[in-house]
């Protein structure tokens, strides 16, 4: 039988290390001239090393320009739900960092954003990247501790002798995770491939009724892209 060789293309980042939406991040071919063609449509947005090679994602591109040249700063703003009504914050028009500093005339303490991951833990890796993103630039990041999808993590919850059954355990780490919501100045949504799980739904509500900023990973799925019989976190 005939043995056709293809070659995988897979772009990550330098720095965050992400793909980009899985969708549009790899590629097969069998011609490098294909490959060269979509790489430079699939990376049209990306910061190239060479005329060959793609480096940095477009957040990561951000990250980077407000390192060298400053942050775009918005005025300083009244911020809610924070128990100090002396508590402001700004944000960057160009990466979207956050600071929030209490205004008190016997205060000038600046403490970094706090920001809570949201999605489905079958991205488990992505939030490992955003984590190491997000701190790197100078936020707090609060994410997942448990991936009940995960034999490892399956067998450490039964190791530590965790009261009650997996269900228990899972009611309870959702609890924690809204904890966490309350917690942070803002949630950031890894909508990976558009995918948001009914968990992640009822998260960004939680959010949006305590009045946090809300913000996605990627733009919201389009209405043909299979993502409604996946199983949510």
């Amino acid at each position: 039988m005939p043995i056709t060789v293809r070659t995988c293309l897979i772009v990550t980042c330098a720095r965050c290390g992400g793909t980009g939406d899985p969708y549009d991040s790899e590629h097969h071919t069998e011609q490098t001239s294909d490959g060269r063609q979509w790489l430079r449509l699939a990376c049209a947005d990306w910061q190239w090393s060479d005329a060959d090679t793609p480096e940095l994602c477009p957040a990561c591109v951000r990250v980077a320009d407000c390192e060298r040249d400053g942050h775009q700063w918005s005025p300083w703003r009244p911020a809610s739900c924070e128990s100090c009504t002396c508590v402001h914050y700004r944000q960057c028009g160009h990466c979207e960092a956050t600071e929030r500093a209490c205004q008190c005339p016997a205060s000038a303490h600046t403490r970094p954003t706090i920001v809570c991951l949201c999605g489905s833990t079958r991205f488990f890796d992505e939030f490992r990247r955003q984590n190491l993103r997000l701190t790197l630039a100078g936020q707090i990041v609060l994410s997942i501790g448990c991936d009940t999808k995960a034999d490892a993590d399956l067998a450490e919850i039964a190791a530590l002798g965790n009261p009650g059954d997996l269900a228990q355990v899972k009611n309870n780490l959702d609890q924690l995770h809204r904890d966490k919501i309350r917690l942070a100045d803002e949630v950031l949504v890894l909508n990976v491939g558009g995918y948001i799980g009914e968990s992640t739904r009822a998260e960004i509500a939680y959010a949006t009724e305590l009045g946090k900023p809300v913000h996605y990973l990627h733009p919201a799925p389009q209405p043909d892209r299979p993502d409604s019989t996946a199983a949510s976190r």
